[in-house]
């Protein structure tokens, strides 16, 4: 029974968290691409991030 009671617990907890996570990731994405020009640099970020990541695993010897 107690493992039960924890286990709902802990699924209210995470749901409310994520929640508050999403609902600010939302806003502030919104206020993010709502300036202009900000996605030229919100695209060659994340071409960065995929070429860091590409060339890791290119070097990678596994």
């Amino acid at each position: 029974m107690q493992m039960i009671f924890l286990g709902i617990i802990f699924m209210v907890q995470a749901w409310l968290i994520f929640s508050v996570i999403s609902i600010f990731a939302g806003t502030i994405g919104n206020r993010i691409t709502q300036r202009p020009g900000i996605d030229k640099y919100i695209n060659w970020g994340k071409a960065g991030i995929f070429t860091v990541i590409g060339v890791k695993l290119s070097l990678s010897h596994k």
